[in-house]
């Protein structure tokens, strides 16, 4: 009994389903746009939870550097477990540099919000805040 519809209601019949396929098309469209976006950011900024643990570790070597430099009865050993260190140090920060880590120049820098982390406040009430590298930082991917 299709035949005995108006041709004005089938017609608007027809426009709002082709409204509501195109409406549905264009929402599955942006569902996808939407979901490559996260993965990519994923990709790219999975790491950034793993990079920042391990900026630590080279912190720690090179605290280990500097405090074994100090000293000055060092013996072959020493020097020898020193080269090590170093060693360690330098592949450490080489791999990192593959996966897009790089050193943020933070001592003596002036605070920048979009590069530095503010740990906490150093100094007093109207006096200029000392500068102090707790940590440090690094930038995933260069913009």
């Amino acid at each position: 009994m299709a035949d005995s519809q108006e041709p004005a209601s089938v017609e608007a019949a027809n426009a709002s389903l082709r409204d509501r396929l195109l409406r549905a098309l264009a929402e599955v469209e942006n569902t996808r746009r939407h979901a490559q976006r996260i993965a990519a950011d994923a990709r790219e900024y999975g790491i950034s939870g793993f990079a920042g643990e391990l900026l630590s570790v080279v912190d720690n070597l090179q605290r280990a550097v500097a405090s074994a430099e100090d000293r000055t009865d060092q013996t072959p050993a020493d020097a020898a477990l020193l080269d090590g260190v170093r060693a360690t140090q330098r592949q450490l920060l080489a791999t990192l540099k593959r996966f897009g880590v790089k050193r943020i120049a933070a001592l003596g820098a002036s605070f920048d919000p979009n590069l530095h982390e503010a740990m906490a406040e150093v100094g007093r009430r109207f006096e200029p805040a000392e500068k102090r590298r707790e940590r440090s930082g690094g930038r995933l991917h260069d913009p």
